[in-house]
């Protein structure tokens, strides 16, 4: 009776990728739980019906040491009806002044008005994690 090598080691590769797998995806899950004082911050900042969706590269699980974190706020669920411009700047100029208020938590780099998506890049200075949270 010959020992099934072949067959072990393909048993091995398939465990190994499968931990290795596990491993990205609890390390991905995580960091979002991190992600989570962010969210309820923004969430403080517009209390009506206002949603926060993370995506990019940190929200994929690809991010690298200095990658940012980016989120778009979607207040009063506009975003599939078009939210006019002049609100969007008003909602921006609204988390502005909050995040300048908070300065122990936040810091503003700056506010991008004319963006085809209003923009705000900050810091998050608890982590020291720069972020662009379009509304």
């Amino acid at each position: 009776m010959s020992f099934p090598t072949e067959e072990l080691k393909e048993f091995y590769n398939r465990a190994h990728k499968a931990v290795k797998s596990s491993r990205r995806t609890s390390r991905k899950c995580e960091k979002l739980e991190r992600y989570a004082k962010i969210e309820d911050y923004l969430l403080k900042v517009f209390p009506q019906s206002a949603q926060v969706y993370f995506y990019g590269s940190r929200k994929m699980g690809l991010a690298g040491f200095r990658s940012d974190l980016d989120a778009y706020v979607d207040v009063n669920g506009k975003f599939f009806e078009g939210e006019s411009k002049v609100n969007a700047s008003n909602f921006l100029n609204q988390l502005t002044n909050a995040m300048r208020r908070n300065e122990t938590e936040f810091e503003v780099t700056v506010a991008l008005h004319d963006a085809t998506c209003p923009v705000l890049r900050c810091t998050y200075l608890p982590m020291r994690l720069k972020c662009n949270v379009k509304i």
